[in-house]
C-alpha cells in the first residue's frame, strides 16, 4: 500500500509542476526575455499573411468561402504580405552593411 501511495504522490507532483510551470516564467514586461526587433515583427506579419492566403485557398476549395469573398480577402492579404516583404527588403541592406563592418574590424 505504501508503494501505491508513493507512486500516486509522484504522479500528482509531476502534474502539478507541469500545470504551474508557466506561471513561474519571467514575463516579457520584466525584460528578462529577449525582445523582438522590428524585422522579427515584419517577418511574423508576412508569415501570417501567407498562411492566411493558404487557409483561404483551402476554404474556397472546400466550399466554405465564395469566390468573390476569396478574391477580396486574397487581395488584402497579398497587400499585407507585400508590405511586410518591402519593409524587410528595406532593412536588409542596413543589416548587410553593419555585418560587413564587423567582419572588417575582426580581420
Amino acid at each position: 500500500m505504501a508503494w501505491i501511495d508513493l507512486i500516486a504522490l509522484s504522479l500528482i507532483s509531476a502534474v502539478s509542476w507541469a500545470v504551474a510551470r508557466p506561471f513561474f516564467r519571467p514575463s516579457v514586461a520584466s525584460g528578462k526575455q529577449a525582445a523582438f526587433g522590428p524585422a522579427d515583427l515584419w517577418r511574423r506579419r508576412k508569415e501570417e499573411a501567407l498562411a492566411a492566403i493558404r487557409e483561404a485557398e483551402f476554404d474556397v476549395h472546400m466550399g466554405k468561402l465564395s469566390e468573390a469573398d476569396y478574391g477580396v480577402l486574397r487581395h488584402k492579404l497579398e497587400v499585407d504580405a507585400v508590405d511586410a516583404m518591402r519593409a524587410l527588403g528595406e532593412m536588409a541592406p542596413v543589416a548587410r552593411v553593419a555585418g560587413a563592418g564587423k567582419r572588417v574590424a575582426n580581420m
